[in-house]
C-alpha cells in the first residue's frame, strides 16, 4: 500500500481553498490539494486583502480596472465604474436625495476602510477570539457587526427609490437578504465595490494555481477519495479508491464535497438549498447600454451576468425570493422584458446545489456575529470556503477566508511580499 504524509489536506475547491493552498505551498509547507469541478464567480471586488495576495504571490499582471455594475429598479438606473462618475450618476437618479446618498455611501466607506485594516491587522487569530473582539472594541468598531444595514438605510434615507436601489445593491454583491447584513458587512462591501481596480478573474485563478504546482504542491482528484479517518480525536489520513493512503497533520474543508467526507465523531455541517438560479437562451439584438453585470430589484433582487462572449447568453441568480416557493420562470421573463425588451427569452434551470454550511456550534472558537463558523472547527480540521464562514461578504470574502487560515497553520508569521 502506498503511503505519504503532508503538513496539510485540503478537501474540495472554493477560492479560499485555493488562496489557503498557494500561500501555504509558497511558505514551504507539504500541501495536498484534492481538487474538484468548480466555477469561479465573477462577482469579486478588490480589497486590502487581495491587494496584498497579489503582492505576496507576485501577481500584480492579474490587476484590471474595475467592470462596470449596473444597478436597476422600475425607479432608477444607475452605474458604477462606467462613463459618467459616481457623483453624476447620483444627480441624475436621485436629484432630491444625491447628496444624502453621497454623504452615506462616503461614511460607510470610511468605516469599511477601517474594518478592513483591523481585520488584517487581527487576521493571525483567524477571525475570532477575544483578541480580534478587542481590536475592534477599541476601535469602535464591534458595535457596527450589531447594527442592522437596512435600519442604517432607512434611516438615512427614508422609504424612497434610493433606498430601494441600495438595498438591490447590498443584496446582489453579496447574495444575501438586506436583512441579514450588519452595518459592518456593509461597510466591508462598498469598501471593496468602490475600488476602481480589481483584478481579472481568471488571471487570478490562473496565478493561484501555478504558483501552488511552483512551490511543489501535490493535487489530487477529490472524486478518488474514498474516505477520511480519525486516530483518537482528530483526522488522521485520507484513503483513495486506489488503496493509497495520505496523511497530514491538518485537514482543511474547502467545500461540501470535502465536508460529506467527515467521518464521525465530527460532525457533519448542514446546509439549504441556494436559491432558484438560470441560464437564458442565446440572447440576440442585446444592448450596448448593458454591463456585464446587474442587479436588478423588482419583486425580489436578482443578480445578472452576461457572458463575454457569443452567443451571449446570461446568468440570473436569485437572491431573495423564498426557497420555499417555487420560482415561476414565466414571472422571471416578464419581469426582466425592461432589461430585454423585444427579447423572446426561455429560461433553463441550472442545477441546484447546497448552500452555506453550518455547523450546530461553533467549537473552541467564538466568531464575529455574522460569521457562520470559524475557520477553526475542532481539533486538527479548518474551514477555507467564504460561504461557509461568512456568507454576507460574497464572493470577495473567499480572499479574507483564505488568508486567515494560511495564517492559522503557519502559526501566525506574516506571508510578506515577493
Amino acid at each position: 500500500m502506498r503511503q505519504k504524509h503532508y503538513d496539510i489536506a485540503i478537501l474540495g475547491e472554493s477560492l479560499a481553498a485555493r488562496v489557503a493552498a498557494a500561500l501555504l505551498a509558497r511558505r514551504g509547507h507539504k500541501v495536498v490539494f484534492c481538487r474538484e469541478s468548480y466555477t469561479p464567480s465573477p462577482w469579486l471586488f478588490s480589497s486590502l486583502h487581495l491587494q496584498q495576495l497579489l503582492l505576496s504571490l507576485g501577481g500584480r499582471s492579474c490587476a484590471t480596472a474595475a467592470r462596470p455594475l449596473q444597478i436597476l429598479t422600475p425607479q432608477s438606473r444607475w452605474e458604477i465604474h462606467g462613463r459618467h462618475s459616481k457623483q453624476e450618476e447620483l444627480i441624475r437618479e436621485f436629484p432630491d436625495q444625491h447628496e444624502q446618498v453621497a454623504n452615506l455611501l462616503k461614511e460607510l466607506a470610511g468605516k469599511g476602510e477601517r474594518l478592513e485594516r483591523s481585520l488584517w491587522q487581527s487576521r493571525k487569530v483567524a477571525l475570532a477570539g477575544r483578541l480580534l473582539h478587542t481590536n475592534l472594541r477599541v476601535r469602535g468598531l464591534f458595535r457596527l457587526f450589531k447594527k442592522p444595514l437596512d435600519a442604517v438605510l432607512t434611516q438615512s434615507l427614508g422609504t424612497t427609490p434610493a433606498t430601494e436601489s441600495l438595498t438591490a445593491l447590498f443584496e446582489g454583491v453579496s447574495g444575501q437578504p438586506i436583512g441579514r447584513l450588519s452595518l459592518a458587512e456593509g461597510a466591508l462591501l462598498w469598501s471593496w465595490i468602490r475600488q476602481h481596480e480589481t483584478v481579472s478573474t481568471s488571471g487570478l485563478e490562473e496565478l493561484l494555481l501555478h504558483r501552488f504546482d511552483q512551490f511543489h504542491g501535490d493535487a489530487l482528484d477529490l472524486p478518488n477519495v474514498a474516505s477520511l479517518n480519525i486516530e483518537g480525536r482528530r483526522l488522521h489520513n485520507l484513503t483513495l479508491k486506489d488503496g493509497a493512503v495520505c496523511s497530514a497533520d491538518h485537514f482543511v474543508i474547502g467545500s461540501l464535497g470535502g465536508a460529506r467526507l467527515l467521518p464521525p465523531p465530527f460532525e457533519r455541517p448542514t446546509s439549504e438549498p441556494l436559491p432558484a438560479s438560470f441560464m437564458t437562451s442565446p440572447i440576440n439584438r442585446l444592448s450596448p447600454m448593458l454591463a456585464r453585470r446587474m442587479i436588478w430589484r423588482a419583486s425580489s433582487t436578482v443578480r445578472l451576468t452576461l457572458t463575454a462572449t457569443s452567443p451571449r447568453t446570461c446568468l440570473i441568480e436569485t437572491v431573495t425570493a423564498p426557497t420555499s416557493q417555487a420560482i415561476q420562470p414565466s414571472a422571471l421573463r416578464e419581469e426582466l422584458t425592461s432589461i430585454f425588451p423585444f427579447i423572446d427569452l426561455s429560461l433553463t434551470e441550472t442545477p441546484s446545489s447546497e448552500g452555506t454550511p453550518a455547523l450546530p456550534k461553533p467549537l473552541f472558537a467564538t466568531p464575529l456575529p455574522g460569521l457562520v463558523n470559524p475557520v477553526q472547527l475542532k481539533g486538527n480540521l479548518l474551514l477555507a470556503q467564504g460561504l461557509g464562514v461568512w456568507p454576507a461578504l460574497g464572493p470577495s470574502g473567499e480572499i479574507l477566508v483564505g488568508y486567515a487560515v494560511a495564517e492559522r497553520l503557519s502559526g501566525g508569521k506574516s506571508f510578506r511580499s515577493s
